[in-house]
């Protein structure tokens, strides 16, 4: 599912508001779209279908898209029940950090800093800059955005309006944004994916981006 928010031109700034307001969490997008879902499943349990459709269009979510995904995780959930596998519930209930962790070793590779500007981020490896898209809920112009971050949508931004304004220069290269974004704690990229920064170059390199984080 590609979107779990729409907000069409007309209603771009009171969607964004609304899903700010509704489901907004300081952690980051996945959380964010967990809260919607959430919201979503506890709704379509409570109202009919048509008063679920007109609940999804008052506060801007794809209820066709979070319809499809709630029917995945009953499908997964039958599947754990037929082959016997525990079905656990992160502990204690309302602590992000199994949500983000698990993200992490999923998307250790997707990850990066941010830059000392503090006006765009650096992948971990490569140093590749990356702008954070407006439509991330950890977009602001009055609040500093998280030291790390991991990402899974990276796209190029085709004009000044998708960077929010930002200055571009229309001779220069493509900005590279990203979204999907949640906020993590550099510690955990060596002990959730040693493989990955384990010794060489690459462990290395990922202790002096601590260093320059700390």
């Amino acid at each position: 599912i590609q979107r779990i928010f729409v907000s069409g031109a007309r209603q771009k700034r009171t969607g964004d508001r609304v899903r700010r307001q509704l489901f907004g969490c300081r952690q980051g997008d996945h959380l964010t779209e967990l809260n919607a879902f959430t919201a979503y499943e506890l709704q379509a349990a409570r109202c009919s279908p048509s008063d679920l459709r007109a609940w999804c269009r008052d506060v801007g979510l794809n209820e066709r898209g979070l319809s499809h995904a709630l029917t995945l995780r009953d499908r997964i959930a039958t599947m754990f029940t037929r082959l016997k596998l525990p079905w656990v519930r992160a502990e204690p209930e309302g602590n992000p950090e199994p949500v983000l962790r698990a993200l992490v070793r999923g998307y250790f590779h997707q990850v990066a800093r941010l830059a000392p500007s503090g006006s765009y981020y650096l992948t971990v490896r490569g140093d590749h800059q990356l702008r954070l898209h407006p439509n991330s809920i950890l977009y602001s112009s009055t609040t500093k955005w998280p030291a790390w971050i991991l990402f899974t949508h990276v796209f190029l931004a085709t004009s000044a309006e998708l960077l929010g304004g930002a200055e571009t220069n229309g001779s220069g290269p493509v900005p590279t944004c990203v979204s999907g974004v949640s906020a993590i704690q550099p510690d955990w990229l060596l002990e959730l994916a040693p493989h990955y920064y384990h010794f060489g170059t690459d462990r290395e390199h990922m202790e002096r981006a601590l260093r320059k984080a700390g």
